[in-house]
């Protein structure tokens, strides 16, 4: 029977499992498309609840969107700067994002929530004000 995998102390794991940097490899990411991906994957992470609350699947998900996010925007300056893209690729990339976005599962953001939509949303009676 094989041992137990166990969670290996911080300073010992790579630096993107352990979340102090954004690629396997030491990138300059102050790139105006290194510092989207960054902006994205922290913003879609904060809105899904944040990391600790993410499978790793789902952090992956993550990832990949907004890379795909990155790719088709970058195509999009290119085409308003007035260069001719390939539009078939342009496609094949929308059409990628949005199976990614499915991938991405629900927005599990922390808002606030009056006692009235609480009770609505279980199917309870509404409150007296």
């Amino acid at each position: 029977m094989a041992p137990a995998l166990r969670s290996r102390p911080v300073h010992l794991r790579n630096a993107l499992s352990n979340g102090s940097r954004l690629h396997v490899r030491h990138v300059d990411g102050r790139t105006e498309e290194g510092r989207r991906f960054a902006d994205l994957v922290a913003d879609l992470t904060a809105e899904r609840a944040g990391a600790a609350a993410l499978p790793i699947t789902q952090q992956q998900a993550i990832r990949r969107y907004a890379q795909l996010v990155v790719e088709l925007e970058t195509l999009e300056a290119i085409r308003a700067s007035g260069k001719p893209i390939d539009v078939e690729a342009y496609g094949q990339l929308c059409d990628r994002l949005d199976r990614q976005s499915r991938r991405l599962g629900p927005v599990r953001a922390n808002k606030p929530v009056s006692a009235r939509e609480y009770a609505a949303s279980r199917g309870g009676a509404p409150c007296s004000a």
